[in-house]
């Protein structure tokens, strides 16, 4: 018995291959967590250690009238504090951009040492590093064929994992399973790259997005669930029409989000590209669906991916740079007294006159002593596009702020020069926002500083990235027919026929005569046999005087409001397809005398055999009214 009780809670114990990984990274990581965790309490003796000595050197420094230097160490100490906090955070920061303090706290020898342990393990922390310097550099990374590199796809892999883990931990195992069945699929993937097969796929949503994905998974499945009981209830056209609609609506923004990374002209760009060319093939064999009632709807499915967009300052235009005063120091008159009246503070753009009549704007700006308002910006129109432009930024050259006192005098107002500096602007070419610090002299004199920040809406050259979350309408297959439609509609009507013949030889029982008949007046009465243009106007103008007459069983009101509807869609689908040339008109005249016509003429003849002379009549006004439209067609076409 203790026996056969052991074999349940073994088979308890017995784990999924993702739990088992799930499982083994969790040791991994619990030992690079207690790792780490002595790097931080290593590096918080240090800051602490710095923090002590830099603030003694401050003092001694203000003491002996170096105000410049004391000011420069409060700074480097306010940093340090910060980064005091982010340890207290439990995240490691680095230190090599801080000054070194003499004499090693105690703790350091620990932080050596563990440094040393670490060694052999760098593969954890370096794949995130990787990953993010390839998604920032995109342009210069990726194969030819499209499609993400070996190592974009080890970054997102080591991601995934570490979010697996996260999710875990949180108790949330669903979404940790989740998570590394994406880790198995990009393995997968990241084979394929390494053999040298070109991947098209692009990456999935950083991991973050992923689990939101997840989250979301329901609203996609509803959404299918959705399109799929469209199917049943409005019947195919309705289907079409709604694929058609979510095609173009998300073609229309990822062409927004390749416009902005630059379209053909970065790497980025052209797999935006190369994705809406797919949706507009997808988007174009469902358009040439609609006139061919036997095709069925396409199978798709939904799926959320992952889309690199470019960040931008959504407040500025392409033709835009705005200038803002965010910090201020100094600026003090000859005898040492701050500023209390108002002040002009002015830019000038070394531009040609002639590309930018904006050069030299200034601007009325108030002065608030001990401080300047900090709210006052000035916007730029600029020649983004011209190579004026394109030189002032790649050649680092320099834009002037230049600020004047006005005094009020008794009878009129006079400008008193403050001072006059200089910012380089060559790191809007990498960044879309820079600040500096700009030193304000007068007659070689220092007066103050400014902090200044500069910003376009996004840099000149390089594009910083970030990633989205689409949900995305993926066709999977196109129905495939046997033979091309003519064959496959002359074969039917062959059917159709075959009977007759055979009645003759052996009459057949009354139930299948009965059958027949009722399955050619269902097929009569179906939408989908009407195809030509004037058909449907004949069919729609009969509904209409149906519903006229008052609603019976027969007459039902409610039927014949949808069967309208239906008919509206498939005339106006019809005639866009004409329009849009995606139905050539040669081609729809051609349908019509070679297949169309010569079906419903059998049609007609066929119920009149069978005695249904009311539904004869309706299939010989179809008929008439084709041979009437191909004769329309062909007369304008002779004048």
């Amino acid at each position: 018995a203790k026996k056969g009780a052991a074999k349940p809670a073994a088979a308890k114990k017995k784990l999924s291959p993702e739990e088992a990984e799930l499982k083994a990274l969790e040791a991994e990581n619990e030992a690079e967590a207690d790792q780490e965790n002595e790097e931080i309490e290593a590096q918080k003796v240090d800051v602490a250690h710095r923090i002590k000595y830099l603030t003694q050197m401050a003092v001694k420094a203000k003491k002996e009238g170096e105000k410049a230097s004391a000011v420069k160490l409060m700074k480097v100490i306010k940093e340090l504090k910060s980064a005091q906090e982010t340890l207290n955070e439990g995240i490691l920061v680095d230190l090599s951009k801080f000054p070194k303090a003499p004499g090693a706290p105690v703790a350091v020898p620990t932080k050596t040492v563990v440094a040393e342990k670490s060694k052999p393990k760098p593969k954890p922390q370096a794949a995130p590093a990787r990953a993010v310097q390839n998604e920032e550099g995109e342009e210069e990374a990726g194969p030819a064929g499209g499609g993400a590199t070996e190592a974009e796809w080890e970054g997102r892999i080591a991601e995934y994992r570490r979010a697996a883990l996260m999710a875990k931990k949180e108790g949330n195992k669903d979404k940790a399973v989740e998570l590394m069945k994406w880790v198995k699929k990009m393995e997968a993937e990241l084979e394929n790259v390494r053999i040298g097969m070109s991947s098209m796929k692009l990456l999935p949503p950083v991991a973050k997005l992923r689990l939101a994905c997840v989250e979301n998974k329901k609203a996609v499945e509803n959404a299918a669930k959705e399109l799929e009981a469209m199917t049943r209830k409005g019947g195919r056209e309705q289907v079409l029409m709604t694929l058609d609609e979510q095609l173009r609506k998300q073609m229309k923004e990822l062409l927004v989000y390749a416009e902005e990374a630059g379209k053909n002209t970065t790497e980025q760009g052209k797999k935006i590209v190369a994705l809406i060319h797919q949706f507009k093939s997808d988007l174009d064999s469902v358009r040439s669906m609609f006139p061919y009632a036997h095709l069925p709807p396409p199978r798709f499915h939904f799926e959320m991916r992952g889309i690199q967009v470019p960040t931008l300052l959504k407040d500025l235009k392409d033709n835009e740079m705005r200038v803002k005063i965010i910090g201020v120091k100094g600026l003090k008159k000859d005898g040492g007294a701050e500023f209390d009246k108002d002040m002009m503070v002015g830019f000038s753009l070394p531009f040609p006159s002639s590309e930018d009549p904006t050069e030299g704007v200034s601007m009325e700006y108030k002065y608030k002593a001990p401080q300047m308002d900090l709210d006052f910006a000035q916007t730029f129109q600029i020649a983004r596009q011209s190579q004026a432009f394109a030189r002032l930024i790649r050649k680092d050259r320099k834009m002037k702020i230049f600020v004047n006192h006005q005094q009020k005098g008794f009878f009129k107002k006079s400008l008193v020069n403050i001072g006059e500096g200089h910012v380089k602007l060559g790191e809007l070419s990498k960044k879309a926002v820079m600040k500096a610090p700009v030193r304000i002299t007068a007659n070689s004199k220092t007066t103050g500083e400014v902090t200044v920040e500069i910003a376009l809406r996004r840099p000149l050259d390089d594009v910083a990235m970030e990633e989205k979350a689409m949900k995305l309408l993926i066709i999977d297959e196109f129905p495939k027919a046997d033979a091309t439609v003519e064959q496959r509609i002359v074969t039917e009507v062959k059917k159709v026929e075959a009977p007759a013949p055979a009645a003759k030889a052996k009459p057949a029982p009354a139930q299948a005569s009965e059958e027949e008949i009722q399955a050619e007046i269902e097929s009569l009465t179906d939408v989908n046999r009407l195809y030509s243009n004037n058909c449907l106007d004949a069919e729609k103008e009969r509904i209409q005087k149906l519903l006229t007459l008052p609603s019976t069983e027969t007459n039902n009101h409610e039927e014949l409001r949808i069967r309208l509807g239906v008919v509206e869609t498939k005339l106006m689908m019809l005639v866009k397809a004409v329009q849009s040339e995606q139905l050539s008109m040669d081609d729809y005249v051609s349908d019509l005398i070679k297949i169309h016509i010569p079906k419903e003429k059998k049609a007609a003849l066929r119920l009149k055999k069978l005695g249904k002379l009311t539904e004869a009549k309706i299939a010989l006004d179809y008929y008439k009214a084709m041979e009437q439209e191909v004769a329309e067609i062909q007369a304008g076409i002779e004048e």
